[in-house]
């Protein structure tokens, strides 16, 4: 058994894939936006660290070789604390390592700089090691306490003149002294710690405010949103509703005050159908009415002789007879023609289109009735030209003309003319007779289905006629013409 598919309403077709498009956009331009800050400030820190490295060991060394530092006394210490200070600082006045820190230790992992930090501090922890272990080359990512820093170290080799005493039998130099000046080489390591702690806070601050912004923009816009769908799924409700009436047989009209284009063409389009099918269902119920107006009255006819023939009622039967016979051809005509009309209105119907020549054909035409109008004591002229042919079905065109030329034969007084006039773009075929014409007012019903004029028959006729016109893509219209009623049919070349 087939499970019932699962129907979504518009408001929902419209939110749900706004709300994912909404959700993962901003996560993917935040995630991209991470990415790229994460690799731009480690990039400018590397860069930072790097630059400081390079200029800070020069200038360090410059500092040492102007004087010989004595590290175990205090005010050496002190002297060399305050030179590289000095140095510190000039970079970060300079915004050259702003987030950059610099650490002096001696050979043997001693802090002689800064003075200030105890040697337990993480930071300086990690440092040492890296120098003791000689595990620094280049630059290193390292994390301590949850806090990320960048390492790059340097040795720095300096060597400082010292003065040593010379024995007695030494050689005096040339100012009398007895001493020789030898140099002395030391070892330090500079290392260079760049915190990218500061740059993370920024960007997490920076997130918080995006997704801050992302969620009040995805619930105004939800919002806005919820409100559009609402007002396009409103009236089409309204118009499901409406077409569920209209299945009912209710035809009341919809209001059509729309400012969206889509759903005005909608409604428009319901009313249209609505009046439609109003019309169509009282010409259906007209129908019925002729129809069974129409059969009940030779039926009555034929039921009332026949019952007469049958209790003796009537002396001479001949009459009687006649009466019963001529009232059946009267009905199989109606039904002949109830059948063609219906045939001609299904759609179903094939149409068989072909060349006609009209000439020949109107000439068939007009002689298959001259014995009518020859009874009636009528003229029919034709007036076409030669080699004239239309592409259409000659069965209809025949059925057309057929009947209107019945049609004129009866209402005729002595003539009646059948025209055919090559325009530019359309054929033209005129049926007019000499007779009283129309009236006014039955010129708009003419074709409608039952409807009799002064002297009609069935009301079915003229009914066929357009059916059968429509079919071969022509149209027709009646008015009255200088003498009489004129049937004009055009059909394009």
């Amino acid at each position: 058994m087939n499970k019932t598919k699962k129907l979504w309403t518009i408001e929902r077709k419209i939110m749900m894939p706004y709300i994912g498009f909404m959700i993962a956009l901003p996560l993917v331009i935040l995630i991209v936006f991470n990415i790229a800050m994460r690799l731009y400030t480690e990039k400018n820190a590397r860069d930072e660290i790097r630059n400081t490295l390079v200029a800070t060991n020069l200038m360090l060394k410059q500092q040492l070789i102007k004087r010989p530092l004595d590290f175990s006394d205090e005010t050496d210490r002190k002297r060399f604390s305050d030179q590289i200070d000095f140095v510190n600082e000039i970079f970060k006045v300079s915004r050259m390592a702003n987030n950059t820190d610099i650490f002096i230790f001696s050979k043997t992992g001693e802090l002689i700089f800064p003075s200030n930090r105890a040697e337990t501090d993480p930071v300086i922890l990690a440092a040492k090691e890296a120098v003791l272990m000689q595990e620094i080359d280049g630059i290193q990512r390292v994390t301590v306490n949850q806090m990320t820093y960048l390492i790059a170290g340097a040795k720095i080799e300096i060597n400082q003149p010292t003065s040593e005493s010379t024995p007695d039998n030494a050689p005096k130099n040339t100012s009398g002294n007895l001493s020789a000046i030898r140099p002395t080489s030391k070892t330090f390591h500079a290392v260079y710690v760049s915190s990218l702690n500061a740059a993370n806070l920024l960007l997490r601050r920076i997130n918080l405010i995006l997704l801050s912004i992302v969620g009040v923009t995805l619930l105004i816009s939800s919002i806005l949103f919820k409100k559009i769908a609402a007002s396009i799924s409103k009236p089409i409700m309204e118009a499901s509703s409406y077409a569920d009436a209209i299945s009912s047989g209710k035809y009341d009209k919809l209001s059509v005050h729309q400012d969206t284009a889509e759903i005005y063409q909608l409604m428009h389009s319901l009313n249209q159908m609505s009046l439609k099918l109003e019309v169509q269902d009282q010409t259906q119920r007209n129908f019925l009415q002729n129809v069974s107006h129409e059969l009940r009255t030779p039926l009555m006819s034929i039921q009332g002789y026949a019952e007469g023939l049958v209790g003796g009622v009537f002396k001479e039967v001949t009459h009687p007879a006649q009466i019963i016979a001529d009232e059946s051809i009267r009905l199989k005509g109606l039904v002949d023609e109830l059948i063609t009309l219906s045939r001609l209105e299904s759609t179903s119907v094939s149409v068989q289109k072909s060349d006609v020549e009209l000439k020949q054909f109107l000439l068939d035409v007009v002689e298959r009735a001259a014995g009518a109008a020859l009874k009636a004591h009528k003229q029919v002229k034709l007036v076409c030209e030669d080699s004239l042919k239309l592409y259409l079905d000659e069965a209809l065109l025949e059925k057309t003309i057929s009947n209107l030329l019945s049609n004129a034969i009866r209402h005729a007084q002595y003539w009646i003319e059948i025209k055919v006039e090559k325009m530019t773009e359309v054929v033209k075929i005129s049926i007019s007779d000499d007779g009283k014409g129309f009236k006014a007012s039955e010129i708009e019903f003419l074709f409608d289905r039952f409807f009799k004029g002064s002297e009609g028959n069935h009301g079915l006729g003229l009914a066929i006629v357009k059916s059968a016109v429509h079919l071969n893509e022509g149209t027709i219209k009646a008015y009255n013409g200088v003498k009489g009623a004129v049937f004009e049919i055009e059909f394009r070349v």
